[in-house]
């Protein structure tokens, strides 16, 4: 299950989230962009994205430090959605209520 995906309209997402089956949250940085020419997207002319993190890759151990490293790859400067971060909050939140409820 991911939480955002690379995006090629408009850099929405340089990055791509999702739970991995080790158990661990994964978050994979966009090495290039691609643009739109004439309504069309177009892999002729890539881009490469100009940050320190390009193409690389953050395994985190829960989804507080998932959060944590997002928000720092914003404030580098890359796209991030907001809603990546909301849904893992989302999901604390509901982990918080069953642990309450089990016990």
């Amino acid at each position: 299950m991911s939480y955002c995906r690379y995006s090629c309209d408009d850099s929405k997402s340089d990055v791509y989230v999702w739970h991995d089956v080790e158990g661990y949250w994964a978050i994979a940085v966009a090495e290039l962009k691609f643009r739109r020419k004439n309504g069309e997207l177009s892999f002729a002319d890539p881009i490469p994205l100009k940050s320190p993190h390009a193409g690389k890759m953050f395994k985190c151990k829960t989804r507080k430090f998932c959060i944590i490293k997002l928000k720092t790859l914003r404030a580098s400067g890359l796209h991030v959605p907001e809603k990546a971060l909301i849904r893992l909050r989302q999901e604390i939140l509901s982990e918080k209520r069953f642990d309450k409820r089990r016990k």
